[in-house]
């Protein structure tokens, strides 16, 4: 979220006052926000409502009289930084009967969501299928929560404790064992730890560790040479296959949000949000234009309803949201598509 700018929506303020500074003002102008307009305050009150049913009220918020800031709180409607541009009417796609030949021409991507589940092989280890969130309790103790299309390896023999995460996203709660580290292992870094809890995520191209609690070491999958100091609660750090590196703070909450059912997206690009919902979605998500996907999208979106977080993330930058069978979706700028749009990726 820009600091220039005020939030406008109850989400945005939710993000805002999570992250605000002391004595910065933010408070102040969220009552005046909340004072403008009745409407704020219902739409405040429902999505705290909705949060403290999810069991996530933190406990200083708690006694509170009113719904102030919640950590993550989980509106059903999902909201993002700015208005969208696009105000005249959605009009239908136009040239169907074009796309339709392009689509036969690709007919994996308009397949149901069963036939979809056989692209990913199982080599031995454990893995998930399209918006399936699975438990595991380990040997020794330590649980893992998996994410949608996420392939794991678990090793437990002798002194060693290592998990190889091969594609997707999981939450580690590691029991306490100083004798034996606990190791996650992907491509592009390996997490250590003793006993804490972290999130890690990997798909093409990069690597992502975010801390809820402890301390988690990130090493070079080779050499295991620390990447910076360690990570506490609350740091995230992101490296890419050539190993460029990112490190950040957000409110340890936030974490691994998805087992709430939530994407929280902080000035994240709309490519990153979309590659986070797919997952979740039994089909195809199809994301058209450069600049668009380069856009930065600020909000909190539910994840049982994905086509709808979509046409939440589309409205939120006046894009439109092409439904071309029940399992294919295309996001786009346009609000017609035409075979001029669709070569890149058919």
């Amino acid at each position: 979220m820009h600091e220039r700018e005020d939030p406008r929506t109850a989400a945005e303020w939710l993000i805002a006052l999570r992250e605000a500074a002391a004595g910065d003002g933010m408070e102040r102008r969220f009552e005046s926000w909340l004072e403008a307009d009745e409407s704020h305050r219902r739409d405040w009150t429902e999505m705290a409502d909705t949060y403290d049913r999810l069991g996530l009220l933190s406990p200083a918020e708690g006694s509170r009289d009113r719904p102030t800031h919640r950590a993550v709180p989980a509106p059903v409607a999902a909201v993002a930084m700015r208005p969208g541009r696009h105000t005249g009417p959605r009009r239908p796609c136009h040239r169907l009967a074009a796309i339709a030949v392009a689509l036969a021409a690709c007919l994996v991507l308009a397949l149901p969501p069963g036939v979809l589940t056989g692209i990913l092989r199982d080599d031995g280890g454990l893995q998930t299928g399209i918006a399936e969130v699975r438990q595991l309790t380990l040997g020794d103790g330590s649980r893992i929560t998996l994410g949608p299309r996420t392939a794991i390896a678990i090793d437990l023999g002798g002194t060693a404790r290592q998990v190889t995460l091969r594609q997707g996203m999981a939450y580690f709660e590691v029991a306490p064992d100083p004798g034996r580290p606990f190791r996650v292992r992907t491509d592009d870094l390996d997490a250590v730890v003793l006993g804490t809890a972290f999130e890690m995520r990997t798909g093409p191209g990069s690597t992502a560790l975010a801390v809820a609690e402890g301390r988690v070491r990130a090493e070079t999958p080779v050499g295991g040479r620390a990447i910076g100091p360690d990570l506490g609660a609350g740091d995230w750090l992101r490296r890419d296959a050539d190993g460029r590196t990112d490190r950040g703070r957000h409110p340890s909450e936030q974490v691994a949000a998805w087992r709430h059912g939530l994407l929280i997206a902080r000035d994240l690009a709309v490519a990153q949000a979309v590659d986070r919902l797919r997952p979740f979605h039994g089909g195809r998500i199809l994301l058209l234009g450069s600049r668009l996907a380069r856009q930065p999208l600020t909000g909190l979106y539910t994840l049982s309803d994905p086509a709808a977080a979509l046409e939440a993330m589309a409205a939120a930058q006046g894009a439109v949201v092409h439904r071309l069978t029940p399992w294919l979706l295309v996001l786009s700028e346009e609000p017609s598509l035409s075979m001029a749009g669709l070569p890149d990726f058919f």
